[in-house]
């Protein structure tokens, strides 16, 4: 069972933007992770999704991770339901943050990326498996598979691992109002743009779908998602993303 505790500093920084999402089927995303925080009454507290590198690492989003103690945090790996009693949660060994203090490090930043290791090994199987860092960006219009949670704000909140959809940009100029207020000249962020299948629900509270890996069709990992917005004047741009190919040196030499 789940307890959550509210976030209230943040839900006043951004809007999310409800996206078309469905329940994601037993096994489909193997490469998902998930992290929790536990707490004194034994319960857990979600906070943020991820993506399984090896038997080892995780990355994530850094900027929650690091808001809490290390010895709190668990990784949970190969379950769709967040209140299964059957969930193994992994104890957290290290955290290494990409990013440095010249930066404002905030949700939006273009360094918010960590890789977590974990005690003892994840085991492998049909439902645990890594994925591959892509050594491509993205490509303009290609429809990018996130993979992550809603959270308790949401007013649609299940405990089950959802997918949703969108469109990459490659440049960042083409990021309408976002390009001039949070991506602008930002290499390492990229925008997803609405997807047909978007139903455009504008009615979410802040951060469903942190952490999300975003996947392209090889099956590979094009970036994680940062935050969620619907507070675009265009009403296009739905998301902000870091793409991951620019930190491929920084992964392999930590996990290797």
């Amino acid at each position: 069972m789940y307890s959550f505790l509210s976030i209230c500093i943040f839900a006043l920084l951004f809007q999310v933007q409800g996206s078309w999402a469905r329940d994601a089927r037993p096994g489909e995303f193997p490469y998902q992770a998930d992290v929790v925080q536990t707490l004194r009454n034994g319960e857990y507290l979600y906070l943020c999704a991820g993506a399984i590198l090896n038997q080892r690492f995780i990355i994530t989003v850094a900027f929650l991770v690091e808001l809490y103690p290390q010895s709190s945090l668990r990784v949970l790996a190969g379950s769709n339901d967040l209140n299964s009693p059957s969930n193994i949660y992994y104890k957290v060994d290290s955290i290494r943050s990409y990013y440095q203090n010249s930066y404002n490090f905030t949700i939006i930043s273009r360094n918010n990326i960590a890789l977590v290791r974990i005690k003892t090994r994840f085991t492998f199987n049909a439902k645990i498996q890594p994925i591959t860092i892509s050594k491509q960006d993205i490509v303009d219009g290609e429809t990018l598979t996130i993979s992550a949670r809603r959270n308790p704000y949401d007013p649609n909140y299940v405990s089950r691992l959802q997918v949703l959809l969108g469109n990459g940009v490659q440049d960042n100029d083409d990021c309408g109002a976002l390009a001039k207020r949070d991506v602008d000249d930002v290499k390492e962020l990229f925008c997803l743009r609405q997807n047909r299948k978007d139903i455009g629900n504008d009615n979410l509270p802040p951060f469903s779908y942190q952490g999300g890996p975003i996947v392209g069709a090889n099956k590979q990992l094009k970036g994680i998602l940062l935050v969620s917005l619907n507070s675009i004047p265009d009403g296009k741009v739905v998301g902000i993303g870091l793409r991951a190919y620019l930190y491929r040196q920084f992964i392999y030499e930590t996990i290797n």
